[in-house]
């Protein structure tokens, strides 16, 4: 039986977002944000005993391992969900898509990270949208409704202290050309997203001096983790990330709705 998820089900919400390392922090954040705003476009259900579901517009996050997939896939087809995470099972006739888990480690090895003309630390969100959209369409996992569902998205974030992001400046006056965030900050584990540089601005180690700055801030308290794909996972490698046993899938649903 698939439920919506009322307040006696937190415990629940909260167990299994802290279990699920690299996808949790995100729904962790969430039922904190609702819990200040209900009006928010995100609804947890539970499914069965055993798996839990975060509904965000076009896409979703599925932990756990639904008792009836034919049951959990005509679900996900009233919603109109078309792009689904989750920590390892997919519904049939979805296309998978793996991401890797990866850890910041402060016991392992790390290439000093290049120093950079200038560091901020609260850039505006417009500059942000503007680097993230330099490489095209934005698209990660975390976010399904397109530029401006990511910018509100963002707003919401940093306004209630669960986001920070930080850009880097070839001149204090000048455009912003790099940016990276911690876009989910839990109680246990902070998500580090949004990584990109302008394509005219790469291979100086922005990116590897704002992630090193992030996992400064936020390891020890917290756990520092980022989905990835395969390819990029030898180069989180040498920044001090360690591959975790977690798994993650991203999905799309080739079939129209």
């Amino acid at each position: 039986m698939i439920r919506e998820a009322a307040g006696q089900d937190d415990a629940f919400i909260l167990e299994k977002a802290r279990a699920a390392t690299g996808i949790g922090p995100r729904l962790e954040v969430d039922l904190r944000l609702l819990a200040e705003n209900p009006k928010l476009p995100c609804k947890f259900y539970r499914v069965g005993q055993s798996a839990l579901f975060e509904h965000t517009g076009v896409g979703g996050t599925l932990l756990g391992t639904p008792e009836d997939s034919a049951e959990f896939s005509d679900f996900l087809t009233l919603l109109g969900v078309r792009q689904l995470t989750s920590d390892g099972w997919l519904p049939p006739g979805w296309t998978p898509d793996p991401l890797h888990v990866v850890v910041f480690d402060p016991a392992l090895p790390t290439a000093p990270p290049k120093p950079v003309p200038v560091l901020e630390e609260s850039p505006a969100p417009g500059e942000i949208m503007a680097v993230l959209e330099s490489s095209g369409p934005i698209s990660t996992p975390a976010i399904r409704d397109g530029a401006e569902g990511f910018y509100a998205d963002l707003c919401v974030r940093l306004n209630h202290g669960y986001a920070a992001v930080y850009g880097v400046r070839e001149a204090p006056d000048g455009p912003l050309v790099s940016t990276a965030g911690a876009y989910c900050i839990g109680a246990e584990e902070a998500y580090l997203s949004g990584v990109e540089t302008h394509p005219e601005h790469r291979g100086k180690g922005y990116a590897a001096a704002l992630l090193g700055a992030l996992c400064r801030r936020y390891s020890g308290p917290r756990r520092v983790s980022l989905l990835c794909r395969p390819r990029l996972v030898p180069y989180y490698r040498k920044l001090g990330f360690a591959q975790s046993p977690a798994k993650a899938l991203d999905a799309a649903r080739p079939d129209p709705l």
